[in-house]
């Protein structure tokens, strides 16, 4: 939490009448209505205060023109008129309304910086860098083609240009409509740049305090300790983040090799342990004997956001009786989607896309889960227990889907390679404690541990099931 900043949580209250402020003023927007004319009075079109094109009425004198560029022309004008009248009525209400916008404990315009180390120099590059928007945006030109109509808006909301293309069609009705479509369509491609291209530079100017779930092949919310010569990676060979949003301790091993570190707790990097990017801690940052990182440091950084993550399922009524697939030559056991009590695999158990809901999960060394994921996820939710000493693979020679969910708090051993996405937030996760392993995919555990000479690459996930930020 950032000094001199009031919870997320308790801005839930002041956020929703807010919400409801801001659509309260967008239907009065909607509902206030502007009507132009062109010069030579052939076309009138309408707008509503949201800057939205309503209606255009074209004189039946004027159609079929016998200059198409002489009706575009005049299309064009009294489409420019009732557009700009919107937007120049609409902007200083909407400017002068957000002065009184406010959220419980955060400054309005005009009011002091929060007391907060740091703050007031990260909202001076964020305001430059939203401010070296605008003539970039405005410089943009954005195109709406519907039918023989092509209308282009620059980022300002101005009309550029109205271009008619033969044949238009008999019907005076359908060309007025294909314009308004025309039109509307552009300008939404530039309200729609002008908030992406905000939130882009809002992004870039937060990644460097702010990390998200879906980057990260290790998040812990504890302790995060990786033993001797542990190698996360990505695909393509390079390093993977880690991350602990726990306040326990961050203990990377000798010759660790591992990317980006996000870090509540203080980290240590014992000898010749590398990290391949940015170190980034809420505590302090210790270096033993030629460990190193290859970005940039940041210690008792209070403006970072490294968030919590929590997972929630509820368990429907479990089918039948406990089920076990029993050693060869027993043949495989193939469940079906759906909820079972207790599950023991001495054999093969075969799994296909869906979801599974078991109250404990065994998986005996040497047996193995046979997936038929091309379809689709194959979700399993474990209530209590996961006990892993096997394999998982797929059908076909490619990577199983699979994303395996732990809710009970009974600690977690992977003893042998796991292929996939594991969550068990409220449980400790051991990888490979006693033998090198190799593991593939995203873990996300309460703590974690790796053991030596493990090697994790790192399979992005992003749900659906999706661990919530907080």
């Amino acid at each position: 939490m950032v000094t001199g900043l009031p919870s997320a949580d308790s801005l839930i209250a002041s956020i929703a009448t807010l919400r409801r402020k801001l659509a309260t003023e967008e239907v009065g927007f909607r509902n206030t209505i502007f009507t132009s004319s062109s010069s030579d009075t052939t076309v009138t079109a309408t707008a509503n205060g949201m800057v939205e094109a309503l209606t255009v009425s074209i004189a039946a004198t004027a159609f079929p023109p016998a200059v198409l560029t002489t009706l575009a022309a005049s299309i064009k004008d009294a489409c420019s008129k009732v557009l700009a009248a919107a937007n120049a009525s609409t902007k200083p209400k909407a400017s002068a309304d957000a002065s009184g916008y406010a959220l419980t404990g955060i400054p309005n315009l005009g009011q002091p910086d929060p007391a907060s180390p740091g703050f007031a120099t990260s909202d001076a590059d964020l305001t430059a860098l939203l401010l070296a928007q605008d003539p970039i945006i405005a410089a943009r030109q954005f195109q709406g083609v519907v039918g023989p109509v092509t209308a282009v808006v620059d980022g300002t909301l101005t009309l550029v240009s109205i271009t008619l293309t033969p044949p238009l069609g008999p019907s005076l009705p359908a060309l007025e409509t294909q314009v308004v479509l025309a039109i509307n369509l552009a300008l939404d491609k530039a309200k729609h740049l002008f908030e992406d291209g905000i939130q882009a530079k809002v992004n870039q100017g937060v990644d460097s305090s702010a990390v998200v779930f879906s980057t990260a092949c290790l998040w812990a919310q504890g302790n995060l300790v990786l033993a001797d010569r542990v190698k996360v990676k990505k695909q393509d060979g390079s390093f993977a983040t880690i991350v602990n949003a726990g306040s326990a301790q961050t203990n990377l091993g000798t010759d660790n090799q591992v990317g980006d570190l996000w870090s509540r707790a203080a980290v240590e990097l014992r000898d010749r342990a590398v990290v391949n990017g940015n170190a980034r801690t809420m505590s302090t940052l210790r270096l033993d004997a030629n460990a190193s990182v290859t970005g940039l440091i940041t210690q008792n950084g209070s403006l970072l956001q490294i968030p919590k993550l929590s997972l929630s399922v509820t368990f429907p009524g479990n089918n039948g009786v406990n089920q076990e697939a029993g050693p060869p030559p027993a043949p495989a056991l193939v469940l079906a989607p759906g909820a079972y009590p207790d599950v023991s695999v001495k054999g093969t158990l075969k799994l296909r896309t869906g979801t599974y809901f078991f109250n404990n999960l065994t998986v005996e060394s040497g047996a193995k889960i046979s997936c038929t994921s091309s379809s689709g996820l194959i979700v399993v939710n474990i209530r209590t227990n996961l006990t892993y000493r096997g394999s998982i693979v797929e059908g076909t020679p490619s990577r199983p889907n699979i994303f395996v969910a732990v809710f009970g708090t009974n600690a977690v051993f992977v003893e042998t390679s796991f292929p996939g996405t594991l969550v068990a937030l409220t449980a400790s996760l051991t990888l490979g404690q006693n033998s090198p392993t190799t593991h593939s995919g995203a873990f996300y555990a309460k703590d974690i541990t790796v053991g030596p000479d493990n090697t994790i690459t790192y399979f992005p996930f992003a749900g659906p099931p999706t661990p919530v930020s907080s």
